[in-house]
């Protein structure tokens, strides 16, 4: 008798030590850099399933809740979790193929295109130290099922959730990032393979900020997406490489402090304070829309340093370092309304462009040389076109130009 008790005790060990080793992942984040086979000695996640919160009743252990009250001061916690999307990715191919083996499959494994999904709920709530790998699924979607064109699973979805902080995640992988219609604080975060969806971040609740976040070698729609918020969102201290589509799009906020490079458009905003930002080799360094105040930023060898290309535009241009861009520093169309000054404009192919009819005033840059711009210009500097007023002119770079 003993002797079976012993090996019916080793046999559920073996079971429960091969249900889950696979469940353990480990990662190093080093300068930005993903490892996802490398040992991080400080942080295990521990496989969890897809978890889904609607309303303060479901904020228990069985969804991932260790600790917390969901007070200010001590709010609950999700925290240590592995979340790997392969089973959803074959229950979407299961679902194409065979509605009576994806209803049986959804039924016994859950069938949600977040990984976390939270809602209605008014406790605070920190989502942090979490692993989101593989949600995604199969391109492209057929019709036939009513899916989007673009797929849209994601890692992180929160909507009528007011008091959330998303931190130190990492997102891999995945269609979609984190989808927010509620104020939130997004921070620290590895974002990387975002692909065929829409967003790596979208936000849409006033005073939200999004910041200190890495994305990289995504071509999803968008990086990060703020057209939505009604005031004030704050995207600071954000570092994007790779990304095509837009990688900062919004309107009605500050975009600061964020470097990005080999992107698309890398900036695309209205009514936007966008300063100190560093744009490199990217198709597009800063386009507008609307009224911006455009200052202090360094926007180095891309193809349009600062591009107004969608109307209105009543855009302030100053103190801003604008070099080496190969088709112009700044490029604008019909309809602009633009003042441009205190700037650095130099090794640009062309200096300013005006396409429209109105004159722009360009008055007191730095073109690359004391004797001012080329072009319609006379001097040796980078050139002016026509309907630009350059005089006077910087004869020496202003010292304050460039990210403070």
């Amino acid at each position: 008798m003993e002797i079976k008790k012993i090996l019916a005790g080793g046999v559920t060990l073996l079971i429960l030590g091969v249900s889950i080793a696979p469940s353990i992942t480990a990662y190093n984040k080093f300068s930005g850099v993903l490892s996802h086979n490398s040992m991080f000695s400080k942080r295990f996640y521990v496989r969890h399933r897809l978890i889904v919160i609607n309303g303060n009743n479901d904020l228990t252990p069985r969804n991932g809740v260790v600790g917390g009250t969901g007070t200010e001061v001590d709010p609950y916690i999700i925290s240590g979790w592995k979340f790997d999307g392969s089973a959803q990715y074959l229950i979407d191919m299961i679902r194409w193929k065979s509605a009576f083996r994806w209803l049986f499959i959804s039924l016994l494994f859950g069938e949600k295109e977040s990984a976390i999904s939270i809602s209605n709920t008014d406790k605070y709530i920190i989502i942090r130290d979490n692993y989101f790998v593989n949600w995604n699924e199969p391109t492209p979607p057929p019709d036939p099922w009513g899916h989007s064109p673009f797929p849209d699973h994601m890692a992180i979805a929160i909507g009528n959730a007011e008091n959330i902080v998303i931190e130190n995640n990492v997102i891999s992988n995945c269609n979609q990032g984190i989808f927010c219609f509620s104020l939130a604080i997004i921070r620290n975060n590895s974002f990387s393979s975002i692909t065929g969806g829409y967003y790596a971040v979208y936000v849409s609740a006033r005073g939200t900020i999004v910041e200190h976040n890495t994305i990289q070698d995504c071509n999803s729609w968008t990086g990060i997406y703020f057209l939505d918020a009604s005031s004030t969102a704050v995207i600071r201290n954000n570092s994007l490489e790779n990304i095509d589509g837009y990688s900062i799009i919004g309107v009605n906020g500050v975009v600061e402090n964020n470097v990005l490079v080999n992107c698309d458009i890398a900036i695309k905003v209205g009514n936007c304070t966008v300063r100190n930002n560093l744009v490199k080799s990217s198709s597009i360094g800063i386009g507008t829309f609307s009224q911006n105040l455009i200052s202090h930023n360094e926007l180095i060898n891309n193809d349009v340093g600062i591009g107004c290309y969608w109307p209105p535009h009543n855009c302030t241009i100053l103190d801003n370092i604008i070099q080496g861009n190969t088709y112009s520093g700044i490029y604008c169309i019909e309809g602009s309304r633009v003042q441009i000054h205190f700037n650095n404009i130099f090794q640009n192919s062309a200096g300013v462009h005006n396409c429209g009819g109105a004159v722009l005033n360009a008055t007191l840059n730095w073109w690359g040389s004391e004797t001012g711009p080329s072009g319609v210009g006379a001097g040796s500097g980078d050139t002016v076109s026509e309907n630009v007023s350059y005089s006077p002119w910087l004869t020496s770079p202003n010292p304050d130009a460039g990210r403070e």
